[in-house]
């Protein structure tokens, strides 16, 4: 039985999916100030752009491989590709709305650069819900 069908089966979630998502859920703390700390190394763009979420994270250049894996330079990608339907009111909301989006790829082993194009439909009806429930 292949790895992701022992995934899927068992219904426990790929590690390149915890991760990612982990990482999303930490930078949201520290862009909403759930955090109580100076995050000087998590910059928001300064840029006025139309497209997207007011979240979205300065990229910064780095030459180390160490400073690479900083989760302000390993998730800056991901969370500026997230869109802009993640300016939610809580953190349980933003979970719901990440799992809901992200729900075929749970069980992928694949690295989660593909998981930033939401399925729209699913989306739709989970932020209607959360919503809802608000």
């Amino acid at each position: 039985m292949e790895y992701e069908d022992r995934l899927n089966k068992l219904k426990l979630p790929s590690l390149h999916y915890r991760r990612t998502r982990g990482d999303m859920i930490e930078l949201y703390k520290h862009t909403h100030s759930i955090y109580h700390i100076d995050a000087k190394y998590i910059k928001l763009d300064q840029s006025q752009t139309t497209r997207g979420h007011s979240f979205k994270l300065a990229k910064e250049r780095v030459n180390n491989r160490v400073r690479q894996r900083f989760l302000s330079i390993k998730a800056t990608n991901a969370c500026n590709q997230l869109l802009g339907d993640v300016n939610t009111p809580s953190l349980n909301v933003f979970k719901a709305i990440l799992d809901k989006g992200w729900s075929r790829w749970k069980y992928s082993q694949q690295p989660v650069n593909a998981f930033f194009q939401y399925d729209s439909a699913t989306l739709d009806k989970s932020l209607s819900a959360n919503r809802l429930e608000a």
